[in-house]
């Protein structure tokens, strides 16, 4: 699966270009950026891009030196269970 990122996203598409999972987080100051919002279609459950997805957030926030905190229960979830946050 191609995982594609703008400034405060990282998604996937389908064949047609429609965002079907998709992760968002911004910068709430003092570097720190806040992950606000998973969604994973249907038709990608059970397949873990739920938690790719946030992987790849903690990473990208990561590179940009910044902080980690979330308001989105799954993104909260995970980075609790992983020992993020």
């Amino acid at each position: 699966m191609e995982y594609k990122s703008s400034y405060n996203e990282i998604y996937t598409e389908d064949a047609m270009g429609k965002h079907i999972g998709y992760i968002k987080f911004e910068n709430i100051g003092f570097n720190t950026y806040c992950i606000t919002e998973t969604h994973v279609d249907f038709i990608l459950e059970g397949q873990n891009v739920d938690g790719k997805l946030v992987e790849l957030a903690v990473k990208e926030i990561r590179d940009r030196g910044g902080k980690i905190t979330a308001t989105d229960p799954f993104a909260k979830a995970w980075l609790v269970r992983n020992r993020i946050i």
